[in-house]
Parts: C-alpha cells; structure tokens; sequence
C-alpha cells in the first residue's frame, strides 16, 4: 500500500469511480460513485462572494439539504468521496477527503468507522 499524505499528493487524488471503500475496522463501506476534489483549505469558510446555503445547494445539489451547513461547507472545501453503500438496504454516505488513509488500487482504506461518515437521510 502506498501512504499519500495531505499535500499535492493527497490520497483523493488518486480515487476514481468503481474502487471499493473499507473502514479503518476492515470492513466494506461501499463501493465509489463520485469524486469531488476540494477547492480551498477546510477551516476557510464561505466564500465571501456566496451565499452560504446557496453554494452548498448549488454545488451538492438534491443532497445539499440532507448535510448540516458545516458537514456541507468541510466536504466541498476539502473534498470528498460519495460512497454507495453495499446490500439491499445500503446507506449512501461521504466521505471526506481528510477521512481517507491510503488509496491501494482496487481500494480506498479509511481512517475511521463507518459510523464516523456522513449517511445520507
């Protein structure tokens, strides 16, 4: 596995749609239906020139009600992951970029439990 740590190098750079998600316990998340690259450092806050809930609609879209403002707000600044989940009743969750630990191709290893995640409602 090949560690990639915060910087031009960041591990969701490396993520792409179809690679498996598994939690920091080893188990199976999901499976990777979007990758958004982050566009400013998390902490940053709103961008002057936008409307809070404006810009996280615009950009989560239907979702961007389903988040808190400031799950929304850390998951554009810093990116994220949309994680379909596994099974019948699987959740759909996000996963933020600062959330993963190593990205090994077929796979994405996360630093926290999936009870750590932002399910979708």
């Amino acid at each position: 596995m090949t560690d990639l740590s915060d910087g031009p190098g960041r591990p969701i750079g490396k993520v792409r749609a179809g690679m498996r998600v598994v939690d920091a316990e080893g188990e199976m998340v999901g499976t990777v239906t979007q990758v958004t690259v982050g566009d400013r450092p998390a902490g940053g806050g709103i961008r002057p020139d936008r409307e809070a809930d404006g810009w996280a609609a615009g950009v989560l879209g239907r979702d961007a009600p389903d988040l808190e403002h400031r799950q929304a707000e850390r998951l554009m600044a810093g990116g994220y992951l949309r994680v379909i989940g596994t099974g019948v009743h699987g959740v759909d969750r996000y996963v933020a970029a600062d959330q993963i630990s190593e990205v090994d191709d077929p796979t994405v290893f996360l630093r926290v439990g999936r009870d750590q995640l932002m399910a979708e409602q």
